[in-house]
């Protein structure tokens, strides 16, 4: 079997023969994706195992069986954690309080209840980077630490990544690398996903709480980012320090002040607990007109952040009444799998396993993530970031 991110150039021409012209989304197809969008963005964040997610993929898998798929659903639990509200403050050695905004949370960081945790503030720097872009934590200062418990605060650089460098490779253009020059300079909020931390070793430091700082990412874009995406070791355990981002000019404000001497403490409120919860991989099943059991797979998961991550769930849907009404000669597998925001408390891959004919009736995969995503220019005298 072979596999491919895209359609490999056999399955094209075959689709191509299928299909008289492109596949184009009617009016009234295009106004369902356009009212699904927009109606399951009002409902929030899908977390994996939250009613939204379940909400979500009840609705998908639903509107396949409607649209004449055979569906069938995976069922699993989770331990899951839930941010409820959180907020951040630093009290004065003038006796004022100073509330300061955040950006979001550090996922599976930890529960502080509505209380709090409170603390003096240690600087310990920046959250460093080896040459190639890998995260690099022995570049925190953890020494000094005040007595008696502590919140540690550090800035936090996401990676830079150079794509005009030898070894990477552009899909869908025939642009020479060397063409692009915002390549060579690029990063993502994403790779943060890399920059873990050990929190089971700063609490034996006595650190109750982290405050940590984006850089090169915009206050935007760093909203509510479920990053790093790093549980606890185990579906059931959790770790136990409270961690908050905030944006770059927030982190530079606090580190002045904690640099000047005019921080008392801090107060890192991070309400999440965590209880069992139930969360389904869907699979849709579309039977080509061949009578073969070969078949393309179309996959993305359903629990995310925003619209944009993870819209994959209504486009595969969207595609999936296409194809129902406009049929092909190859059968299309729809996987939408859970887990991919649980912390590694669920393995959004366990349907390899379960469904092993999936994967051996497979000539193709297609992944399909983040519809509609946009690139941010941070200053339009850099390159893009």
């Amino acid at each position: 079997m072979l596999w491919s991110s895209i359609l490999l150039s056999c399955v094209v021409g075959q689709v191509a023969a299928t299909l008289s012209s492109s596949p184009c989304l009617d009016q009234h197809a295009e106004q369902l994706l356009h009212d699904r969008l927009y109606q399951t963005n009002l409902r929030g964040p899908r977390w994996t195992g939250n009613d939204n997610q379940n909400t979500l993929t009840s609705l998908v898998a639903t509107s396949m069986e409607i649209a004449g798929l055979a569906v069938e659903t995976l069922n699993y639990t989770l331990f899951r954690w839930d941010p409820r509200w959180w907020s951040l403050s630093l009290k004065l050695t003038d006796g004022t309080t100073m509330g300061l905004p955040t950006t979001g949370y550090w996922p599976y960081s930890g529960d502080s209840g509505l209380k709090g945790a409170t603390a003096p503030v240690h600087d310990a720097g920046s959250y460093g980077l080896f040459p190639n872009q890998s995260a690099n934590p022995n570049t925190l200062d953890l020494t000094g630490l005040p007595q008696g418990g502590s919140i540690l605060f550090f800035d936090n650089p996401s990676p830079t990544k150079n794509y005009s460098q030898p070894g990477y490779g552009l899909l869908g253009t025939s642009v020479p690398a060397r063409d692009i020059p915002e390549l060579g300079n690029l990063t993502n909020p994403h790779w943060q996903s890399a920059k873990t931390l050990n929190f089971t070793a700063i609490k034996e430091l006595g650190v109750s709480a982290v405050i940590t700082s984006w850089v090169h990412t915009s206050d935007e874009n760093g909203a509510l980012q479920y990053l790093p995406n790093d549980g606890a070791v185990g579906n059931g355990t959790l770790y136990d320090v409270p961690a908050l981002f905030v944006g770059n000019s927030t982190g530079e404000t606090i580190r002045q002040l904690v640099g000047s001497g005019k921080v008392q403490s801090a107060t890192v409120v991070l309400d999440a607990p965590s209880s069992w919860a139930a969360s389904s991989t869907v699979i849709g099943h579309l039977a080509g007109k061949a009578g073969t059991n070969d078949s393309i797979i179309i996959y993305t998961h359903s629990d995310g952040p925003s619209i944009i991550e993870e819209n994959g769930p209504i486009l595969l849907l969207a595609m999936a009444e296409y194809f129902a009404a406009h049929p092909l000669s190859i059968n299309i597998d729809f996987v939408i799998t859970t887990g991919h925001m649980s912390g590694h408390h669920l393995n959004e891959s366990s349907w390899m396993d379960e469904r092993p004919a999936l994967m051996q009736n497979a000539k193709a995969a297609i992944v399909c993530e983040h519809f509609g995503g946009e690139r941010e220019v941070l200053d339009e005298k850099v390159p893009i970031r």
